[in-house]
């Protein structure tokens, strides 16, 4: 009886937790990725890194996250108003997580990984 209650326990679980994962439909193909390079342009908007196998230039918004020496302290002093080019530079090696929808490819996270000198 005891293990015929936990496999109910656990058939439960899994209806639970497979309840809460939606389907992708054809329409919302998103991919995402990690790149890692070095930067060979950035402004405000954009940054481009060579990797090592090709070239990347990705949108900058709102909503990607710099992860770098002392930019998560001025940021949120200065209410997250800070250019990306206060914290990374051509030169420097990244790493990016981004995601491509509709051709596009957006950062959502940049590290700087080793600042170029």
């Amino acid at each position: 009886m005891q293990n015929f209650n936990r496999l109910l326990i656990l058939g439960a679980a899994i209806v639970g937790f497979t309840a809460g994962i939606a389907p992708v439909s054809a329409q919302t193909t998103e991919a995402r990725g990690i790149a890692e390079g070095k930067v060979t342009s950035v402004s405000a908007s954009h940054m481009t890194i060579a990797s090592s196998d090709r070239d990347f230039t990705f949108a900058i918004t709102g909503a990607t996250d710099i992860l770098a020496r002392g930019a998560s302290k001025a940021t949120k002093a200065a209410g997250k108003g800070i250019p990306l080019t206060t914290y990374v530079r051509s030169g420097d090696l990244v790493s990016v997580r981004y995601h491509k929808l509709a051709g596009a490819i957006a950062a959502s996270e940049i590290r700087v990984r080793t600042a170029g000198r």
